[in-house]
């Protein structure tokens, strides 16, 4: 295994989101509702995309029980531009009925989230960080990769949990935001622009000790 994610790795990271930190509109008054809401609009989709409907939505379904009494029909409508609209106006009719069903709320208990249908470890934790600041990483699709490559094998969405959750720094919120531009705008699925990774240091990959599938 290659050198340990640590201390320095962090600190880079932090280093980076200074001046690359992307600003969209979810970002700022982030209740746990809200999380919730962009995460699920931001599946399938671009971020710029997920941007341009996000405010208007909260406006028109600000909480759990005008999501939950709307149609499908028209929540498909609201979120025709982001494409896969018909199955992600059920999620979104199922989680707000879910959630009000069994819990009232959105609860701030990790197991509780996750076993509701359509939230899954990534969400629960991004709804805890973000909205209940509770200090869980978030670990999604470009998280993994980035800690894939880093170690130079492929590496589970529970044991990047695992190392990450060790080494959440004070500012956790910002350090999870951060880690996620790092794997959209720099560790890229294809063509990674590792010359200007702030990691490279002691990522396998970025070293050329890696195959190029991670």
């Amino acid at each position: 295994m290659n050198t340990e994610f640590g201390e320095e790795e962090v600190r880079r990271i932090l280093e980076w989101g200074e001046i690359n930190f992307r600003n969209f509109s979810w970002r700022q008054n982030t209740t746990p509702y809200r999380v919730l809401i962009a995460e699920i609009l931001l599946r399938r989709t671009t971020a710029s995309a997920a941007d341009r409907v996000y405010k208007n939505f909260i406006e028109k379904y600000p909480d759990l029980r005008t999501l939950s009494e709307a149609s499908e029909m028209v929540l498909a409508s609201e979120i025709k531009r982001l494409g896969y609209n018909i199955m992600r106006s059920k999620i979104l009719k199922e989680v707000s009925e879910s959630l009000l069903s069994r819990y009232k709320n959105i609860p701030d208990n990790l197991d509780h989230l996750i076993s509701v249908k359509h939230i899954g470890l990534y969400i629960a934790a991004a709804i805890l960080s973000l909205g209940y600041n509770s200090p869980l990483p978030m670990v999604d699709s470009n998280v993994i990769r980035i800690m894939s490559r880093f170690y130079g094998k492929r590496v589970s969405q529970k044991e990047c949990f695992r190392i990450l959750e060790s080494k959440l720094p004070t500012e956790f919120k910002t350090f999870n935001l951060i880690l996620l531009d790092l794997g959209a705008l720099i560790c890229k699925p294809r063509y990674p622009l590792c010359t200007v990774c702030p990691i490279r240091k002691n990522c396998d990959f970025g070293k050329g000790n890696s195959v190029t599938s991670l």
